[in-house]
């Protein structure tokens, strides 16, 4: 069950290129390794700026994915963090 998350595009690209010294980026590195958790972009290949701030982490079951989305929530440079819910047939 995929958890995606929204950062600021500052963040998104300090993320990517692991910059040591930033405090978001280091929080938000520090959150997901204490959870045991792995943020990956959705858009991996994308040059889009907007694209380019959409990550997700995939994680196993309901309760989960809606605690971690809550703690992302909590960080600075998270502009969001929500669970999709898996495809149902009609």
């Amino acid at each position: 069950m995929p958890v995606i998350v929204v950062l600021t595009q500052d963040l998104a690209e300090k993320f990517l290129r692991s910059t040591e010294g930033d405090k978001a980026a280091e929080t938000l590195r520090g959150a997901l390794g204490s959870l045991g958790e792995v943020l990956t972009p959705v858009h991996p290949r994308t040059t889009d700026r907007v694209l380019s701030t959409h990550f997700q982490v995939n994680v196993d079951d309901r309760e989960t994915a809606e605690n971690l989305a809550g703690v992302l929530r909590g960080l600075d440079g998270v502009e969001g963090a929500y669970w999709k819910p898996a495809a149902e047939a009609p």
